[in-house]
């Protein structure tokens, strides 16, 4: 895996989207032949899809969530790439998801299946089956009670080992049964010596892609200090074996450390970072081309249960509210350059009064909301997705809207990142 500068990987999160909603309505499009219609990211996008490859991980198959969800270990009716129609231009990349069973004393899923998982759902890169190193984990005691567990050096060098012979077992049966997909050798390790140590094991058992894992939790220092220890053996390898290596680094963007990574055999790394703050954080939902940071605006839907059943509760009168609701989205439907801004504010606060979220009777939300609606920053972006639905990339309301923002966000990020300068993303 190999881009320029560095390739960036999209996790899958069931990132798909209802391709006829009625944004002026706020209604879901009508089922052609009784299925939704539904669309990728990459099938919207087309060609300025925002990222380079996908990540898809095998637990999907257990958990019922994903793009394999529906499909199960006994073989595949369909690839990878048809299930999610992805173009062959982007890259498909599958891990074992770790994180799943990271509380489990052994993973889930043995490196036989997983390489047969693999190879039947037609992967790109497969990586091994690895127990993540942590700090901590949850465990049931003898009460049936779920408390927390501190992981002993000991327990945390058990889970290297298995992260070892697991990796071991995976290519040998890649290489036996001469599966096409590219083996992707996981690391885990308590220290950056250790990540180093076994960084030299992978490439020695033939692993010419591997990937460093349980980086997450991790603070920026520590994570350079592991990237700098591996890539020193990296830089120790022989040409002809450097040049076919590439690193892949788990579940991690840290722009701050972007300037390291070529140098050390760094060649992607996955992470859905600028996607989840489209509705993680208060005040910054959508990024601008300018690099500035805006608040959503939040017009919640009376209809969900847990909101209807607050307002009753609280013993307001619904059908009010709902009456509100439809003015404010009428209002911000017809948004334009003569619009009183201080007036659709008005609305927009009480409305959100409501629901309770403010303790200083909506100041924060009024000045955030009228810089975004003063600036207007989805009128100065070129995507596809702010120059068809504009306004609405900033309605902080179900998924059709929140999801595309996301796709804004990491669209921006993509095109910034590699132009060689990432915004700052705290």
């Amino acid at each position: 895996m190999s881009g320029l500068p560095i390739e960036y990987v999209m996790p899958d999160w069931d990132d798909y989207l209802d391709t006829g909603f009625d944004f002026i309505n706020d209604s879901f499009s009508v089922p052609v032949d009784g299925a939704p219609q539904r669309a990728y990211l990459h099938e919207i996008m087309g060609d300025e899809t925002p990222y380079d490859g996908i990540l898809v991980s095998l637990n999907q198959i257990e958990k019922k969530k994903g793009a394999l969800k529906k499909y199960g270990i006994t073989g595949a009716e369909k690839s990878i790439r048809q299930i999610m129609r992805i173009p062959d231009r982007i890259k498909v990349i599958g891990d074992c998801g770790a994180f799943s069973y990271k509380d489990a004393e052994q993973p889930e899923i043995d490196p036989v299946q997983a390489a047969k998982l693999y190879n039947d759902y037609e992967f790109d890169y497969g990586a091994s089956v690895d127990h993540m190193v942590i700090d901590e984990i949850t465990i049931v005691n003898e009460k049936g009670e779920k408390e927390k567990h501190t992981l002993s050096e000991d327990e945390k060098c058990q889970r290297v080992k298995i992260t070892i012979e697991n990796a071991k077992a995976f290519i040998e049966e890649v290489k036996k049964k001469g599966y096409k997909f590219t083996p992707l050798g996981s690391i885990q390790a308590r220290n950056a010596k250790e990540y180093a140590d076994v960084f030299d094991q992978f490439i020695q058992m033939g692993y010419r892609q591997v990937a460093l894992g349980s980086l997450i939790p991790k603070d920026d220092e520590t994570i350079r200090e592991i990237i700098t220890a591996v890539g020193e053996r990296y830089r120790k390898l022989d040409s002809e074996i450097r040049s076919e290596v590439g690193i892949h680094l788990f579940g991690i963007l840290r722009p701050a450390l972007f300037g390291i990574y070529k140098e050390n055999g760094v060649a992607s790394f996955d992470s859905a970072s600028y996607f989840r703050k489209a509705w993680l954080k208060s005040d910054r939902n959508y990024l601008s081309t300018e690099g500035k940071w805006y608040a959503a605006i939040r017009v919640p839907q009376t209809e969900l249960a847990r909101n209807s059943k607050a307002l009753a509760k609280s013993g307001y009168d619904l059908a009010s509210v709902k009456e509100l609701e439809r003015d404010v989205l009428t209002s911000l439907n017809s948004f334009d350059e003569k619009t009183d801004i201080d007036h659709l504010l008005n609305k927009l606060i009480k409305y959100d009064s409501y629901f309770e979220r403010t303790s200083d009777g909506g100041e924060k939300l009024r000045e955030a909301y009228r810089k975004v609606l003063t600036d207007r920053p989805w009128e100065k972006c070129s995507c596809s997705i702010c120059k068809s639905i504009g306004i609405h990339v900033l309605v902080f309301r179900g998924y059709n809207r929140n999801k595309r923002r996301g796709f804004h966000n990491t669209y921006v990020f993509y095109h910034s990142y590699n132009g060689g300068m990432a915004y700052e993303h705290k």
